[in-house]
């Protein structure tokens, strides 16, 4: 996945210039569904599976021209659907983050349009919550997280750019009751930035 936004991004710059934005400070909001991967406890693949859920997020950063250097604060929700193939109700994982993300984004030939790239790292806090025979088990953990995305900003006018992007989101591996689960997600976001 990583390799296919890295060679995605390298075919973006060899047909871009590098946008000439104005600096400035912006705050940006974005909404979209998550899609957790199927999470690996202690190695075991599919140990538990994941309804769609979805995922906010929102930002404050300065743009640099070409580049963006944003703080950034995320929540996910997905409700378990089954666990070792056998289905579950009232479980759910949420994935409260704190970011540090840097972008580059790309002039195409001056249309409003501009494609970007983007990475980030920080900390996140996952929390398992799991209610079986009428006990409900739940445990968090903080750990590192990195993600990387790539989408277009489209300028919407009065300072106004609406953000259509795709991210990869990767916590290292999170503590449940003596056990390692790994939860890692795909997120499709839509919003709003504007520049002041």
């Amino acid at each position: 996945m990583k390799k296919s936004i890295l060679l995605t991004a390298l075919l973006i710059g060899l047909g871009a210039s590098p946008a000439l934005a104005a600096s400035g400070p912006y705050i940006s909001g974005s909404i979209g569904p998550t899609f957790l991967e199927d999470s690996k406890v202690d190695g075991v693949s599919h140990a538990a599976g994941y309804d769609t859920g979805y995922a906010l997020n929102a930002a404050a950063g300065y743009t640099f021209g070409m580049a963006r250097l944003e703080g950034a604060i995320g929540y996910q929700r997905s409700d378990v659907n089954d666990v070792l193939d056998i289905p579950v109700s009232g479980a759910h994982v949420s994935i409260f983050s704190v970011m540090a993300n840097g972008y580059l984004d790309f002039d195409i030939r001056d249309l409003p349009v501009k494609p970007y790239v983007m990475a980030g790292l920080g900390v996140a806090d996952v929390d398992a919550s799991l209610t079986y025979a009428g006990v409900e088990w739940s445990k968090s953990d903080t750990v590192f997280a990195t993600q990387v995305g790539a989408g277009v900003g489209i300028d919407a006018g009065s300072n106004l750019t609406l953000d259509i992007g795709y991210r990869y989101f990767s916590p290292s591996k999170s503590e449940f009751h003596g056990h390692d689960l790994t939860i890692d997600s795909h997120m499709v976001m839509a919003g709003l930035r504007y520049n002041f």
